[in-house]
């Protein structure tokens, strides 16, 4: 998989794209999906897009997908897109950060009002994009620009943020989890070299 960053040489005619777009995302009221394909279509591409509300759906559009892959959401649906779409070869993907924290989107230094961004794809270079796995007793799984364990991922679970956000539930969940957080044991590989114990250590 890779993703779009730099200026490179302009073209009349495209081809196929394919936008993914989220309405639930925090900042969608900033832009329609309308508004989105006008400026695809201005770009010379002949878009098809595709408002996703679960992951079915989502696997659905990606599967007959053609072009380059636009995706217009924050970091939850970024993340849903690149993993249905890793190792497939040959995939484009563009990010329209639309969320409330975007946190993919600017690791990246992608930021902006979402139809500004989509048109700065118009003078993109294709970058590769690595994914990282990890993994622990329940299983493997990817991410794309952060993974948090230990206590991050114990508050985590304690607030349950399918709850909905709430700063009291944070704070309790924060007090609940540190009361009786033990270090777990971490190992860190980067590029197939296993990192110092020292470096990937978890401090109580």
């Amino acid at each position: 998989m890779t993703a779009a960053t730099g200026p490179s040489p302009t073209q009349t005619d495209r081809g196929h794209a394919t936008l993914i777009y989220n309405a639930n995302a925090g900042g969608s009221g900033h832009c329609t999906p309308e508004d989105l394909v006008g400026v695809l279509h201005g770009l010379g591409f002949q878009p098809v897009c595709r408002a996703t509300t679960s992951e079915d759906e989502l696997q659905e559009a990606l599967a007959t997908a053609q072009g380059p892959v636009f995706v217009a959401g924050g970091d939850g649906t970024v993340r849903a897109v690149a993993l249905q779409l890793a190792g497939r070869p040959g995939v484009v993907l563009g990010i329209v950060p639309m969320g409330t924290a975007n946190n993919v989107a600017r690791t990246l230094g992608i930021q902006g009002a979402p139809l500004d961004i989509l048109a700065s794809y118009g003078a993109a270079q294709v970058q590769p994009f690595d994914l990282g796995r990890v993994t622990a007793p329940w299983g493997q799984d990817l991410f794309l620009e952060a993974c948090g364990c230990g206590a991050f991922a114990d508050v985590l679970a304690e607030y349950d943020p399918e709850s909905g956000k709430s700063p009291l539930r944070a704070v309790q969940a924060l007090t609940t989890a540190l009361t009786s957080f033990d270090p777990p044991p971490l190992s860190l590989t980067v590029d197939g070299q296993t990192a110092p114990p020292q470096r990937s250590r978890c401090w109580k």
